[in-house]
């Protein structure tokens, strides 16, 4: 959710649980202080990850980089 909309989205999740898990960039995604690589990297597996489910593969290798 974009900063701007983070108080409406609350708004709207209501009572539901909710957890913040960090900030959305476009640059490298760290967890915990690990770096996880560059967030193009892991949207091209996203994107990537069902077609190759479809294909065949195992859904663990479905984001595994092509």
């Amino acid at each position: 959710v974009k900063e701007s909309q983070v108080q409406a989205f609350r708004q709207q999740v209501g009572d539901h649980p909710l957890e913040q898990l960090g900030t959305v960039t476009g640059g490298d995604i760290v967890v915990d202080g690990e770096q996880w690589g560059n967030i193009k990297e892991w949207k091209f597996k996203y994107d990537e990850a069902i077609g190759r489910v479809l294909a065949g593969h195992e859904s663990e290798e479905a984001l595994v980089t092509i």
